[in-house]
């Protein structure tokens, strides 16, 4: 955040030990890409986002490769309302390019 505006969001997935530690080994990153407005102007459901999951297992072979597409769209929803409710549209986008 500089100056009070939201920047892209960056996510690490990490696999859970089964031992009960918080992290395990880093799976995923997760990329948001939305315009400036979006981010600091539309608040909660109505936002708009795309996200752009990719693989980054230390030792992979697909390290760096896509995984999946999030597509969120942007909708005038009111809550309460059950019209014109956001959905979540995933595309998985994982190749064999190797």
């Amino acid at each position: 955040m500089i100056c009070g505006c939201n920047d892209n969001n960056v996510y690490h997935i990490y696999n859970a030990k089964p031992n009960g530690d918080k992290k395990g080994s880093k799976l995923f990153k997760a990329k948001e890409n939305s315009g400036f407005c979006n981010r600091n102007f539309c608040k909660g459901a109505a936002r708009p986002l795309k996200i752009k999951v990719e693989h980054v297992s230390m030792g992979s072979n697909k390290d760096g490769d896509d995984f999946l597409e999030i597509d969120k769209p942007c909708v005038c929803y009111i809550p309460g309302c059950c019209c014109m409710r956001p959905n979540v549209i995933i595309h998985n986008v994982e190749h064999n390019q190797r």
